[in-house]
Formats: structure tokens, C-alpha cells, sequence
């Protein structure tokens, strides 16, 4: 499986777990990630508490690459959109792997 692939996947068990997830996206470094990088995943989730900007790490294991998950509230989102809130270095190019209608 490619990186999209894995990240498809691992957003999907998230979804099937959390019903409040809203949106989901794998970024990605301008111009791509190196192989080395982790998937990087943004959850827009209805059910999570405000905490900022709060990347968790995931180790590699035998089937997939390691992974970075950053959760955030609706609210939380809309800073980031409107540039109150901003993803780390390297969190440049977006790709939606869930919307959900709200």
C-alpha cells in the first residue's frame, strides 16, 4: 500500500470508532513527503475538547508507517482556516480523506 492508502485505512477505523468525526485530511510537504516522514493526519472531530494544536506521534510498526495525529475541535478548524491557529512546518499541502456532511 502507498502512504494514501495507509492513511485512507487508519482514517477509516477512526470514523468506524468516533462517529464525531467530521473531516480528515493527510497533509503533506510542498512538493511531497519524504518516504522517512510520518502520514500526517488532521481529525476535525465534534466530540474532542479544544487543546490547540497538539500533534500525537505513532511509532512505526510492522504494517504501517509512523503517524502523526493532530485532533481538533469545528472551532478549532475555522481558526485555523481564518489563520488564528496554525499546523507545524511541513503541514503544507491538504488532501480530504473524510468529509462527512455536517
Amino acid at each position: 500500500m502507498n502512504r494514501e492508502q495507509i492513511a485512507r485505512k487508519l482514517v477509516d477505523y477512526h470514523v468506524i470508532a468516533e462517529d464525531e468525526i467530521v473531516w480528515a485530511f493527510m497533509y503533506a510537504r510542498e512538493g511531497g513527503d519524504r518516504p522517512e516522514e510520518p502520514i500526517k493526519l488532521l481529525e476535525v472531530n465534534r466530540a474532542t475538547v479544544p487543546a490547540g494544536v497538539m500533534p500525537v506521534y505513532f511509532g512505526q510498526t510492522k504494517e504501517y508507517p509512523p503517524v502523526v495525529i493532530i485532533e481538533v475541535t469545528e472551532q478549532e478548524f475555522e481558526a485555523m482556516k481564518a489563520g488564528a491557529l496554525r499546523l507545524p512546518d511541513g503541514w503544507d499541502e491538504a488532501k480530504v480523506l473524510h468529509p462527512r456532511a455536517a
